[in-house]
């Protein structure tokens, strides 16, 4: 449980900028802002699950197991705190709901997020999961967790809402296959407002690079995309990809390709009824990491 734990506290750490109050539809005057905040979603993806990454290294670790967890008097409930890499905490509490010591259905992880310091970000805000079904077959361990948050995020992005997280661990080969789904996930940019409506799936190999695909629709600030995985990212050990190609269709049938480069992302720019290969307009994002 406590492995697991490392692995999914902060499963949903997305990160996306906002934009300026977007029109209905993609045009030539607000494609690059809006591939910006697509391509920050993208990148960030990634981020996070190498994050959960340095969690599960944390929990691994005999004295970071032994200092964490605290008795409490109803032995099927555990109040923990754990540092988070670059400062401040995560504190909560785990009820084990048979109190069996490992992860069962119906077992509950509520978390407080402090000043909580990841690769340059501050998580504050609350979240907790249910685990709603773990078992195995054969070599394989099969987990599903609810989310619910509240607030939870940085000064760049926060949410609340629901997300459900699908974990599938190859025991034998070291493969992890995670999937996350948002259902109208309320996120707050500054002053913009987003849903995510979105599948996020990341297969990450024992060695060699991740890959990743976002499907469903997101929408900015009232205009509604359509997003769709044309070629899987192949991410980079920060977690931006260095390959890959994802297409954005607005409700009038205008398209924004974001194709991912080893330094940048390209957008090209579709209008309605242009189903050809020259785009409409064209541009591309500052060098990875300099937005």
């Amino acid at each position: 449980m406590k492995y697991l734990l490392g692995r999914v506290l902060l499963a949903c750490g997305i990160a996306a900028t906002g934009m300026a109050h977007a029109a209905t539809g993609l045009d030539e005057h607000n494609f690059v802002e809006t591939g910006d905040v697509l391509a920050d979603v993208i990148s960030n993806s990634g981020v996070a699950f190498s994050t959960m990454a340095l969690w599960t290294a944390a929990e691994a670790r005999p004295a970071v197991r032994t200092a964490a967890f605290k008795l409490t008097p109803d032995p099927a409930v555990r109040e923990f705190d754990i540092p988070c890499p670059d400062g401040g905490h995560a504190s909560g509490t785990i009820r084990d709901a048979d109190r069996s010591g490992d992860l069962s259905r119906r077992d509950r992880f509520a978390t407080v997020f402090e000043d909580c310091r990841v690769d340059g970000q501050a998580m504050s805000g609350q979240g907790e999961f249910v685990v709603s079904g773990h078992r195995y077959e054969g070599v394989v361990e099969l987990t599903e967790l609810d989310f619910h948050f509240e607030g939870l995020g940085s000064d760049r992005l926060r949410w609340t809402g629901n997300a459900r997280v699908s974990l599938r661990s190859d025991l034998h080969r070291g493969t992890d296959v995670y999937t996350i789904r948002y259902k109208d996930l309320s996120v707050k940019s500054g002053e913009h407002d987003m849903r995510w409506n979105f599948t996020f799936d990341l297969v990450h190999p024992p060695i060699g690079e991740q890959v990743a695909a976002l499907n469903g629709s997101l929408t900015v600030d009232g205009m509604h995309l359509k997003l769709r995985q044309d070629d899987r990212f192949a991410m980079r050990g920060d977690g931006i990809p260095r390959s890959g190609l994802l297409s954005a269709t607005d409700d009038h049938g205008a398209r924004l390709e974001i194709e991912a480069g080893r330094w940048r992302y390209a957008y090209r720019l579709y209008m309605p009824g242009n189903n050809g290969v020259l785009p409409d307009s064209s541009s591309q994002s500052q060098p990875h990491g300099r937005r």
